[in-house]
């Protein structure tokens, strides 16, 4: 088990050695005028930032990401080729010449932005963002290097591009698996006034059992970095420092074979092969289902973007009258003496 484990964290760090930017692609030389004398600039095509880039502000199809190592910004455009680099505000600068005298297009009044989990990239969540897109949501599939920061890290870049999204009236967030993690320490118990609904899709609300195995191998650590210690149960994980519901309304989908063993036989109950059903579940949820996928497609899975396009419509993933809430939980008073 350990060798085959080791094997795949050897083709984990492959890919994401990679980097951002394929050097077959062919490089585009452009001038860039300045205020005082034009500027030579390289224009790259890049993969939009694998597991080294955080997005932190969107305008239209343009996006300004961080290296989570340098710190450096660069902007990107709907291509994802690089623009510019430098700090914040250069690109900011260099995006505002760039849209000046442009027709602006209408904006849509309600965005949904879509999390990926630990150690995917958000082209993974493009398929069920074109969905949501075909019945009229603006979408972001947001960038964010998963096993480089912390996920306390994560939600403050979060914060920083809901922040941005000035023109937005509603901003509804779709977390898959740790992406959900993430948007759980965003929101912390306080309310924005934007946020609309969250959908958590195979979230480990209550850790991950597969961390707990794993988290002291060097493979797992090397792959995985801090945000993959984060995600053991108990007091070891993030899970248990977080507000134990959301301070919006809420919905979590969960992964299921539906035989109540599941795929894996390190889990207890049911589960999606990684994440057990019980795992997911988070007091307070305006509603909760299964749906049978494995963990990895779990996003894809027809039957969950229908419940995700529901919940952010209506309020129920499957209608109101087969809602399953989970109950807030209560103390015992008697407990308490």
């Amino acid at each position: 088990m350990t060798s085959g484990f080791l094997l795949a964290c050897g083709l984990a760090l492959g890919m994401i050695a990679s980097d951002e930017s394929d050097p077959s692609m062919e490089d585009e030389l452009t001038q860039q005028p300045s205020e005082s004398t034009a500027r030579l600039r390289w224009r790259r095509q890049t993969f939009g930032g694998l597991q080294f880039w955080s997005d932190v502000y969107y305008n239209q199809e343009y996006r300004i990401q961080q290296h989570c190592l340098t710190g450096e910004h660069r902007l990107l455009d709907g291509k994802f080729k690089r623009l510019t680099t430098g700090d914040e505000p250069t690109c900011r600068s260099a995006l505002q010449r760039l849209l000046a005298g442009r027709e602006k297009p209408e904006t849509p009044k309600e965005v949904v932005l879509l999390l990926h989990g630990i150690i995917r990239t958000h082209h993974s969540m493009r398929g069920l963002a074109k969905y949501l897109e075909r019945h009229g949501y603006g979408t972001y599939t947001v960038a964010y290097p998963s096993t480089r920061l912390a996920i306390e890290r994560h939600a403050e870049n979060l914060r920083r591009i809901v922040d941005g999204l000035d023109e937005a009236d509603t901003i509804h967030l779709v977390g898959f698996s740790m992406g959900g993690l993430v948007i759980r320490s965003f929101l912390g118990d306080s309310p924005h006034p934007r946020i609309g609904r969250v959908v958590m899709l195979g979230t480990p609300n209550q850790g991950a059992m597969k961390a707990d195995w794993w988290h002291r191998n060097w493979g797992y650590r090397k792959v995985m970095g801090p945000a993959g210690q984060q995600l053991q149960t108990g007091a070891c994980g993030i899970t248990t420092q977080l507000p134990q519901t959301l301070p919006v309304e809420f919905a979590v989908v969960a992964g299921a074979r539906g035989n109540g063993r599941g795929y894996s036989w390190i889990l207890e109950g049911d589960d999606d092969g990684t994440v057990s059903v019980a795992s997911t579940r988070l007091a307070g949820a305006r509603d909760f289902t299964t749906v049978r996928s494995l963990h990895t497609f779990l996003m894809t899975n027809r039957h969950a973007q229908e419940m995700v396009l529901r919940f952010l419509n209506e309020g129920s993933l499957r209608g109101e009258e087969h809602r399953s809430p989970i109950p807030l939980e209560t103390r015992d008073e008697t407990d308490e003496k």
